[in-house]
């Protein structure tokens, strides 16, 4: 089912066929992703650049929460996992990949999946931000600068294997919904600090003073 995930009729469309389909939705991955071309002033980004970044991968994943989300909710012993393909890239500000219109819409992102899980961990939902590690992707080999390109060394499945790991058994990572995470971690030392994870509020993004 192809879908645009900038337009809110694309997205809508996509729960109707889902629904009429299936009848049913356990988890949503939301993957899709923009960069541009890597420029590290202001002045020298293209605003129209700009809005393409913030338009695939914050406004994308408000569209996907919006019509997806009650489609999750409905599903019966579902998983009823929203997951969004972050980037430690949302908490970069200097450096050879700090490039604002990328890491400021992750950054959007990471917020916005915050908000889910407090809107809707009550009902159910688990809501997770997911850095996939450093992967060489179509749109990294695109942009990346060349001298960065040979720390992509991750493969995607890396990802795919910890969002596995995160809605297989519910109970079991549901206390980690709101958080962001690496799917590099290793998952026995998360687990590990379940404790001092939950009792410090942290992997949050927030201000401290």
């Amino acid at each position: 089912m192809p879908c645009d995930i900038t337009s809110a009729e694309s997205v809508a469309s996509l729960a109707k066929e889902v629904r009429e389909q299936y009848g049913r939705l356990d988890v949503v991955a939301v993957n899709s992703g923009y960069s541009g071309p890597v420029v590290l002033t202001m002045t020298d980004t293209d605003p129209e650049t700009f809005a393409n970044a913030i338009s695939v991968n914050y406004t994308g994943t408000f569209l996907c929460a919006k019509y997806l989300i009650p489609l999750l909710l409905e599903t019966e012993d579902g998983a009823k996992a929203f997951i969004g393909v972050s980037s430690l890239a949302s908490l970069i500000v200097r450096g050879p990949i700090a490039n604002a219109q990328y890491c400021v819409s992750k950054a959007a992102q990471l917020k916005l999946l915050e908000h889910v899980h407090e809107q809707y961990h009550g009902q159910g939902l688990a809501t997770y931000a997911v850095h996939p590690g450093a992967v060489l992707s179509e749109m990294a080999e695109e942009t990346a600068p060349d001298a960065f390109k040979p720390y992509l060394m991750d493969s995607p499945e890396l990802c795919g294997a910890f969002c596995v790991w995160l809605t297989r058994e519910k109970t079991r990572a549901e206390w980690l919904s709101g958080r962001l995470l690496s799917a590099k971690w290793d998952v026995e030392e998360l687990e590990g600090r379940k404790r001092a994870i939950v009792d410090g509020d942290l992997l949050k993004m927030k201000l401290s003073l």
